[in-house]
């Protein structure tokens, strides 16, 4: 099956980021308010890096799948934030650890900060996407890394 790239979506991420500066200044809960905020930084991200996550990100992972699905519907609803939110920020994470002389840029350091530092997700809280931000995802990158390195024997 073709899974088509990232980048052809940049434009669904434009409308979004429209709509989710109004839902953050409409939310009802600061939560609400908080995750659109991070998601329109996140959105901005994936416009500008968009290619660069074609070459580089799996599309085929389950928050790609995801990512993708929910991006080309007309409307993100409030339940849509935090999902949408943790697809992007494993995209973003795969990206730069896959490519770290890329060097993030301020905005993606303050994202995966938010995700490392913050009071949201935890390395324990045992959730699909924890699980893969800070386990999965790094350990699956160093042994594709290693499966390219040919025996010394």
């Amino acid at each position: 099956m073709n899974i088509p790239p990232f980048s052809p979506l940049r434009e669904h991420a434009r409308r979004h980021i429209n709509s989710l500066i109004g839902l953050r200044c409409d939310a009802a809960s600061s939560t609400d308010g908080d995750h659109a905020a991070l998601l329109v930084a996140a959105l901005a991200i994936f416009i500008e890096q968009a290619q660069t996550m074609d070459i580089l990100c799996d599309p085929h992972s389950l928050f790609a799948k995801h990512f993708r699905e929910t991006l080309t519907q007309g409307t993100l609803t409030a339940d849509d934030l935090l999902p949408v939110l943790e697809d992007l920020l494993i995209l973003i994470r795969e990206k730069n650890l896959r490519a770290p002389a890329l060097h993030p840029c301020q905005t993606e350091r303050r994202l995966l900060n938010e995700v490392e530092e913050g009071n949201t997700w935890s390395p324990a809280d045992n959730t699909a996407f924890a699980k893969h931000y800070f386990y999965n995802l790094p350990l699956h990158i160093a042994k594709s890394i290693m499966d390219k390195i040919p025996p010394l024997y």
